[in-house]
This record gives structure tokens, sequence and C-alpha cells, in this order.
């Protein structure tokens, strides 16, 4: 017999292995333990991860009762709470796009509970997730996260020139005087996760977990000039 370990805090349940899911846990911007009940849920976690609009969130955060048009009883745990940072408040659902004709009744009843606490009820498809050549990107990327991977002074020389012009990588790296590539290519993926450095996510980033140096980057600034 296995084990019976507690959730998380916050979670009302535990991710359960159905044989073919894979099961995951991050520890997330806000220090809590999320987690993920399949592929397509980790996807999501990392873009919540990455939204410097979100403030927090949790997974399998309560259980939401409901009764269908016959009267029967229903219970449903959404995959995610999400609170941003403007107070809006979601509950986010993951599923394939196969499966979402037949969970309509349950989605209709959760958004709306979430009308009726002023939230939004969100559904995803693995359609709008991420593709892999994107997901591989952002898995590349998500180690380098934290603010020890980024230099000042490095910051300062990347941000300077991308002002002025989108650059090649192999531009940039000549041009920004560093005796320190290993820490100017962190500072630089530091900057890609964060979003002070733009780039197309949706092309290969890298060559052997190094970025390929035709890759175009612009600063987010020079972007919303470009904008006007």
């Amino acid at each position: 017999m296995g084990l019976k370990r507690k959730p998380p805090p916050g979670n009302v349940r535990r991710v359960r292995s159905n044989g073919q899911n894979l099961r995951y846990t991050i520890t997330n911007k806000a220090g809590q333990i999320v987690q993920c009940e399949s592929h397509h849920e980790r996807k999501l976690a990392l873009l919540l991860e990455r939204d410097d609009q979100v403030v927090d969130y949790r997974s399998q955060p309560e259980i939401l009762s409901w009764y269908d048009d016959k009267g029967k009883a229903h219970q449903y745990v959404p995959d995610f709470q999400v609170w941003r940072k403007d107070g809006c408040i979601e509950l986010h659902e993951v599923t394939l796009t196969h499966r979402h004709a037949k969970s309509e009744a349950r989605q209709e009843a959760a958004r709306g509970i979430c009308q009726e606490r002023g939230w939004v009820y969100i559904v995803h498809t693995e359609q709008a997730l991420p593709a892999e050549t994107e997901w591989q990107n952002l898995l590349t990327v998500y180690p380098y996260r934290a603010e020890t991977y980024c230099s000042e002074r490095q910051t300062a020389g990347i941000l300077r020139w991308l002002q002025k012009d989108a650059m090649r990588w192999s531009e940039l790296r000549e041009t920004v005087s560093s005796q320190d590539l290993p820490a100017l290519h962190s500072t630089m993926l530091h900057l890609l996760w964060h979003g002070p450095v733009l780039t197309d996510w949706k092309i290969s980033l890298f060559t052997n977990g190094c970025l390929r140096t035709g890759i175009i980057l612009r600063s987010e600034v020079h972007h919303a000039i470009q904008a006007l």
C-alpha cells in the first residue's frame, strides 16, 4: 500500500496518476509549491511564472460543488487559481481539445460560480499553449529567472545598445565590452525571461544550450517606441 502524503499547503488534493500523465512540482515566484498533473499544465505554470502581472498562483485550489440539469450533485477541482496585480482573481482549467465538449457542463458551472464572486474563469487547450519549439525555449531559460544570474553591469550594457536598435546576438556579444562571456550569457537569459529583452520565442533560440548567434534581440523600450 502506497503512502498517502498530504498535498502542498493551500492545495485540496494531490495530483493523481492515470497511468499516462506526467506529474510535476515547482516552487513558484511567491515561494509556494505548485503541482502539475500533466505536460500541458506545466506549460501553463511556466507562462504564469513568467507573467509579470501575476503575483501568485496555486494548484488544486478548491472543490467547486454544482448540480447538473437533472439535479445530480457534482464536484470539481480547477487546476489553478491566479492572483493578479490589479486585484483580479482567476480560476484556470487545462483540458485537451477532444475532451472539451464533454466538460462543457462543468465549465459552465465553474464560470457561473466565478461570476458570482467577481472572478474570471479561463479554459486552456493544448492548441492555445506553447508548441514544442517555444516550450523547449521556455524550459531552457526558466532556470535563469533567479536574480543571482543577473549582472547589473552586463544588464546596463545590453539595454543601452538594444534601446538604439534590434541586434543579432553575435553582434551584441561583440559590442558589449565583456571579459566574462558566461556572465553576459546568463544575464541575457535572465532578461529574456523577465521581459526587458524581447525575441521571437517561436523559433529555436538555442544550440547545445547556448543562444544561437543569429537570433534577433530588441529591448522592451525600443519596441514600445517603434509601436507609437
